[in-house]
């Protein structure tokens, strides 16, 4: 039977899932993020779709394939949809699928080639956090590292901005920032602190051994706690009264050069 009603059980544990309440599932929208989460292996738990989209053959297709998975494919009105969607408008299909979950350790042991991890402290843009997400696997990080203080890296917001990455990037989430940084280092890795009055310039900087970078706040950078964690501190070079860059951006040029000093053999 088609579902019309927000008080329909389904319709309730969509609206739960959207707003975070079940961390251990991700709210999906589109065709796209929906495939993406097909090809990544994630366990999809249900599908919510508008009736008259059914007609279309790449939506068709896909409902279809996941249906022969054994997946639960519901219709529903549009109205409903857009009461769900986390969008301005709703694009007239929904999943709910599992994150994977992962530690740090797991991660790190199943690394092939020289480790580069990213550690962010408190992060809170959904749109930065996605960003991170994308250029990282673009240039090839291997985890990113998400301390409690941080925005849910599997939100819709996060998930939409990294377009599918937050898919298929390794992310420790809630991640005790001391223990992580702890465990990094006894592995070898050298840890270095992106902060504004850094001390080593990044093109001064030997990228290519196993690596982490450690990020702070979009409005404040590291806390001091942090930054006393980190091997060294790590400065880009900018011109006039800017004082700083967006947390994003910083992240990126980071990685760039990381990526551009192994030859971009990570992105092979």
């Amino acid at each position: 039977m088609p579902i019309f009603s927000r008080q329909n059980p389904l319709v309730k544990r969509y609206r739960q899932v959207r707003t975070g309440v079940d961390r251990r599932a991700l709210f999906l929208e589109g065709v796209r993020l929906i495939e993406d989460a097909v090809r990544s292996n994630l366990d999809i738990e249900s599908v919510l779709v508008a009736r008259d989209l059914l007609t279309r053959p790449p939506l068709k297709n896909l409902v279809d394939q996941l249906a022969r998975r054994g997946v639960r494919c519901e219709v529903s009105s549009w109205d409903i949809l857009e009461y769900l969607s986390d969008l301005e408008t709703s694009p007239g299909i929904l999943a709910i699928a599992y994150r994977k979950q992962a530690s740090l350790e797991s991660v790190v042991a199943h690394i092939e080639g020289v480790p580069l991890v990213v550690i962010v402290e408190g992060w809170r843009d959904p749109g930065n956090l996605g960003t991170l997400l994308r250029s990282g696997e673009a240039l090839g990080v291997h985890a990113v590292v998400a301390t409690p203080q941080t925005v849910d890296p599997f939100s819709p917001k996060v998930v939409r901005a990294s377009m599918g990455s937050a898919l298929r990037v390794p992310i420790i989430d809630q991640a005790n920032l001391q223990r992580s940084v702890s465990f990094l280092k006894k592995l070898g890795l050298q840890v270095w602190a992106a902060r504004r009055e850094g001390d080593r310039l990044l093109t001064e900087i030997d990228f290519t051994p196993p690596t982490a970078l450690l990020i702070g706040n979009e409005a404040v950078g590291l806390t001091d706690e942090a930054s006393a964690l980190a091997t060294g501190h790590v400065k880009i070079p900018m011109r006039g009264p800017v004082e700083s860059l967006n947390a994003a951006m910083a992240a990126t040029i980071l990685l760039y050069e990381a990526a551009r000093q192994r030859g971009f053999v990570t992105l092979m």
